[in-house]
């Protein structure tokens, strides 16, 4: 009896025919979590077996960036044109996303206006640290951009305006969700060292960074030198935590 030849992708059964167009889909769908050129090597090396994305293999090193709008609630509640909000709120995941591709990092995903990214996944190099370093400027900058557009468009006036983000470095977990045919798009990372960064965050200054002790000891001496160390306590963990602080992140942005 004639039988059918098969392959594998994961643990996912195609067809000749579905094998031929596997990884046009897989790029397709990998540039929702990364820029095209890195979503092209990431589909290439899965193809030729060099790459495969498991749920519950453990990566090393990763480096996580949270960002927040400062004061968004505020501007929101007070901005009666909905259209306005759309339009700005669309136009800072969009800039956000493109900084996050630009410096080749991993966007993982948004909540409300916060934002998750993730550098040194699934391949970390020498220059993830200061890529790292270079998107937070730049989001910070657009954040503040374009909430100062915000103001013209209500009455109040926020105490402060533009973006905290919190950096950390750690292991983190793939997990994978949906079928496997949507694998690539549904891709994610847990990590407490995620849940840390979220809580250097909350407490970075407007406009600046805070970031772990362990992500400070992967830059240069010269992205140090200006950096201001603070023991700190952080809920759900035990002990002090060592962190260091950028203020006023737009004076040291080059784009």
């Amino acid at each position: 009896m004639y039988k059918r030849q098969t392959h594998y992708i994961g643990s996912r059964l195609l067809s000749p025919e579905l094998l031929s167009i596997a990884p046009i889909l897989m790029e397709s769908l990998l540039q929702r979590h990364f820029s095209p050129k890195i979503a092209a090597k990431l589909a290439k090396d899965i193809d030729e077996g060099k790459l495969k994305f498991e749920s519950g293999k453990r990566y090393y090193n990763l480096i996580f960036l949270y960002a927040d709008l400062k004061n968004f609630s505020k501007l929101i509640n007070n901005t009666r044109d909905y259209n306005i909000i759309h339009a700005l709120l669309n136009k800072f995941y969009s800039n956000v996303r493109e900084i996050i591709f630009k410096y080749e990092g991993m966007f993982d995903k948004f909540i409300g206006d916060a934002v998750i990214a993730i550098f040194g996944f699934p391949y970390y190099d020498d220059n993830s640290a200061i890529m790292t370093l270079k998107c937070a400027r730049e989001i910070i900058l657009t954040g503040f951009e374009i909430e100062k557009e915000w103001l013209k468009h209500i009455d109040i006036v926020p105490p402060e305006i533009g973006v905290r983000i919190g950096i950390s470095v750690g292991d983190g977990i793939v997990v994978k969700t949906g079928n496997e045919i949507s694998i690539f798009s549904e891709i994610t990372i847990i990590s407490n060292e995620l849940n840390l960064a979220a809580r250097l965050e909350e407490k970075a200054p407007v406009n600046g960074i805070r970031m772990s002790n362990r992500y400070y000891n992967m830059l240069d001496d010269i992205q140090k030198k200006h950096l201001e160390s603070e023991e700190i306590e952080i809920k759900g963990f035990n002990e002090k935590i060592l962190t260091w602080i950028e203020r006023n992140s737009l004076d040291y942005l080059i784009i």
